[in-house]
């Protein structure tokens, strides 16, 4: 494999962490390793940021879509 990654927006996101770890292996680089409290807590905070960036583009869509509206 050449590449590997995904995008923050993608609702499969949650397993950002499994990513690294398979490609720091691939790449020879030891990680250090990470409690399972420590993984759910990462998977959460990739969860939350997903949840804000599906807010901020329903906002945004609103706002192209409907230009006349007044942000107050």
């Amino acid at each position: 494999m050449d590449w590997i990654g995904r995008g923050f927006s993608d609702p499969r996101g949650s397993d950002f962490p499994k990513v690294i770890m398979i490609a720091a292996e691939q790449a020879g680089i030891e990680l250090a390793e990470i409690t399972e409290k420590e993984f759910e807590a990462e998977k959460e905070k990739v969860e939350i940021h997903n949840l804000f960036s599906e807010t901020v583009a329903i906002y945004h869509k609103n706002l192209i879509e409907r230009p006349s509206f007044t942000i107050i």
